[in-house]
């Protein structure tokens, strides 16, 4: 019997623990997602809470919190005491609780609060100006004395014309391992300038589209219906036309950062086109020739470069000539 006692015990305070758990976790949820609210939420509320206090006369004393996101409005719930005899009156019972009162709460601490909050008088400027405050803090930029710790934004040309010179300079006196080794760090080097100036073009893209789609006016999506008549769209139609827009949107955004990838591969390419025209005069063994493309790119060392971004180009071109996984016909009827 103990034991039972015991074991009762335990499951009522794990539950009690549970309960406030929930509570609490509930509580959060709902202050997160009020501060995730914008300035004009917050209007809109306030315009309302004005409404609705004009409209039914509410007072101050007819106004408390309910949590952290919300509070309640009207007259309390009537609350049942503890059966008893009272052996005092009314009158004597609120001449009491209205000592209490006052020495517990007092009118100014009330007040405050609610000009604070700005429930009463309505007054949402308080809590739009700690809105703009927080925003305006989370904006400001990076403390200019972090940027020594940021890496060089030409590390990667540094390390190629390093690369360059040790070729040029000692190449014929490395052993075969070491001017393997060399080749090598061409190609990590060349791939590391290639998905670093991918991964640039990719922020910048992205921050010109999120401001556009930010500045663009807003407007509800047009559903069309499978059907023959307007009223014939189900929700599973709906839902369908939805996951098949998003999945066209998907694919014109792969695409269009696989072109302006390949934009990128191109004018790189073209720049060793450029850099051959101006420098295709080489000094070879003592006497000034007129070095082919392919022969000048072995010359300099840059040839591990071009033909990476060779490949790179090659890749992108295959996976945009990719046939389109959309039905289509042709009409053999008509001549």
């Amino acid at each position: 019997m103990p034991a039972r006692s015991r074991q009762v015990g335990l499951t009522i305070g794990v539950e009690v623990i549970l309960r406030s758990r929930r509570r609490i976790s509930k509580q959060l949820n709902e202050r997160k997602s009020f501060e995730a609210h914008g300035v004009e939420e917050v209007e809109f509320f306030y315009s309302k809470l004005r409404e609705i206090i004009t409209s039914y006369r509410i007072g101050s004393s007819e106004i408390w919190n309910e949590d952290e996101a919300g509070i309640r409005i009207g007259p309390s719930k009537p609350r049942i005491l503890h059966e008893g005899n009272i052996s005092f009156s009314r009158v004597n019972f609120l001449t009491a609780f209205q000592d209490v009162y006052e020495a517990g709460f007092t009118r100014h601490n009330i007040m405050a609060a609610f000009e604070k909050t700005g429930l009463f008088p309505v007054d949402p400027a308080p809590v739009i100006t700690k809105i703009l405050h927080e925003q305006l803090r989370q904006q400001q930029p990076i403390n200019p004395a972090y940027a020594s710790l940021l890496p060089s934004e030409t590390r990667f040309q540094v390390a190629a014309d390093a690369l360059n010179d040790i070729r040029q300079r000692y190449g014929p006196l490395m052993s075969s391992p070491s001017r393997e080794n060399l080749r090598v760090l061409a190609k990590v080097n060349t791939e590391s300038i290639a998905m670093a100036s991918h991964s640039q073009g990719i922020v910048s893209d992205k921050n010109s589209r999120t401001q556009a789609y930010a500045n663009r006016m807003k407007r509800g999506k047009i559903v069309r219906p499978r059907g023959e008549f307007i009223t014939s769209s189900s929700m599973a139609d709906i839902t369908r036309e939805y996951e098949e827009l998003q999945a066209k949107q998907t694919r014109l955004q792969t695409r269009q950062e696989i072109r302006m990838h390949l934009k990128r591969v191109r004018g790189e390419m073209q720049k060793i086109r450029e850099d051959y025209k101006v420098g295709k005069k080489q000094l070879v063994n003592g006497r000034v020739k007129t070095l082919n493309f392919k022969p000048w790119l072995e010359f300099t060392g840059r040839d591990v470069e071009f033909y990476t971004l060779e490949q790179s180009c090659d890749t992108l071109m295959r996976e945009l000539k990719e046939p389109s996984k959309e039905s289509f016909f042709y009409d053999t009827t008509k001549k």
